[in-house]
């Protein structure tokens, strides 16, 4: 009885073609939306319905963070909490903020 050895080369790997169309279908993906706006006006509108977007969301933002803190006030006022949470709460918000500023300074020196 002959065993026969299935030796697959490098380029017929079952995942290196999975890796090679995955690799493509980004690519694909990446060069589709580049294509896509230049094709509806440039990058101007796509950059102005970004900051649309980003006006928007930090609107919402600073709504949810200011029931979020009175929600904190009015359960000290109750004595259901402490103060102490109330500025614990504040802290969280201060450096959630922080890191979003932060996040812009980077991206101001980094960024494109």
């Amino acid at each position: 009885m002959k065993i026969e050895s299935k030796s697959v080369g490098f380029f017929e790997h079952r995942f290196f073609k999975t890796g090679a169309q995955a690799l493509l279908s980004v690519f694909i993906l990446l060069m589709s939306n580049l294509v896509m706006a230049q094709a509806s006006g440039g990058l101007g509108k796509a950059t102005a319905a970004a900051n649309e977007w980003k006006t928007w969301a930090y609107s919402f933002l600073g709504v949810v963070v200011f029931l979020y803190l009175m929600y904190h006030v009015v359960m000290a006022l109750m004595d259901k909490e402490t103060w102490n949470d109330v500025l614990m709460a504040l802290g969280k918000v201060a450096a959630a903020g922080g890191v979003l500023l932060a996040g812009g300074w980077a991206w101001s020196i980094w960024g494109s």
